[in-house]
């Protein structure tokens, strides 16, 4: 019966892996702590249901059903955790109320908009693709570098398009 926690175990190991991780790196990598936090996860909860795991006949039944429950749900709350940390780390509106609130005199609003100027936004976000190799600049045109975040891009909007019923917010 205590298998049903188990799920729930190894997101608390995720989140503490992940935490420590990005910590230890002064806030620097932070996809990879992601990445470390769910293998890490991932692990305590295989090693959970193999130890809890009956011997004999209906081990085999045992492990389709942990297959079939605590795999997805360990998944789905995984996923869970991981936009509700991205929020925070990506939220033009979080880190708005954020630097205002640390400003008590407040923020000009051509202060403001020159932070947050949209084509300024988006020259960042392709600067730090490039810089770390995932986009490559080639005749005027990005191609994909790395293909990291392609496979786990794919494996998102799967899950958007099954959870949501289509891959993108905007389609």
């Amino acid at each position: 019966m205590g298998e049903i926690l188990f799920p729930i175990a190894a997101l608390a190991v995720n989140a503490i892996v992940q935490a420590v991780a990005f910590r230890s790196r002064r806030g620097a990598q932070f996809f990879r702590s992601i990445v470390e936090g769910f293998v890490s996860g991932a692990i305590l909860l295989t090693i959970l249901e193999f130890a809890s795991s009956p011997s004999g006949a209906s081990s085999t039944e045992y492990w389709m059903l942990a297959l079939l429950v605590n795999g997805p749900t360990y998944f789905c709350l995984s996923y869970c955790a991981y936009n509700f940390v991205q929020l925070g780390q990506t939220s033009i509106r979080i880190r708005i109320y954020s630097e205002i609130a640390a400003n008590p005199s407040g923020i000009s609003v051509e202060e403001m908009k020159r932070e947050y100027d949209d084509d300024a936004l988006i020259r960042g976000r392709l600067q730090r693709l490039t810089e770390s190799g995932d986009l490559v600049e080639s005749n005027g045109h990005y191609i994909l570098g790395r293909k990291r975040f392609l496979y786990i891009a794919n494996i998102l909007f799967a899950a958007k398009r099954f959870l949501l019923g289509k891959g993108s917010e905007f389609h």
